[in-house]
């Protein structure tokens, strides 16, 4: 128990847990309801060991890490021990923020893209009309120039 930092809650625990530290009380059935009780705590901690490993990579890859950052977390990829468990929490976290830090700044830079992109517009939209005037200004200045004569 100590391994898992526990903290006896349940009366069996309780029960096998004296004040008199010379003294130990234990049953037979005391002590086959505490190691399923530990089993299912041990299922638990190893399938959220798994959960957060799976994060933990899809992360990697998503954020492009390398393998030497990797290979530094490597040995807590393997075991579900509580420093195991912690690590894998505090590594999610990071990896989390870091992605959280990325999208921010391609977000703001999507936003000035955008901005360059819609000022790049408005100038157009002045350029446009001013080229649709002089083409039509140089439609009506040759057909003032060149006007078809029915006598020809």
């Amino acid at each position: 128990m100590g391994e898992l930092y526990h903290v006896h809650v349940t009366t069996v625990e309780l029960d096998m847990v004296c004040e008199d530290e010379d003294s130990f009380c234990l049953s037979i059935d005391s002590l086959k309801l505490l190691v399923c009780q530990l089993e299912e705590h041990k299922v638990e901690n190893e399938a959220t060991c798994e959960a957060h490993r799976e994060k933990i990579r899809w992360l990697w890859g998503r954020l492009g890490v390398t393998q030497e950052e990797r290979k530094a977390f490597n040995e807590h990829m393997v075991t579900s021990r509580k420093r195991n468990l912690e690590a894998l929490q505090a590594q999610v976290q990071r990896l989390e923020d870091l992605q959280r830090l990325k999208i921010c700044s391609t977000d703001s830079s999507m936003a000035l893209d955008v901005l360059h992109i819609q000022a790049g517009l408005m100038d157009l939209e002045l350029v446009e009309p001013t080229l649709a005037e002089s083409e039509c200004s140089e439609e009506k200045s040759q057909n003032n120039c060149v006007t078809p004569n029915p006598d020809w």
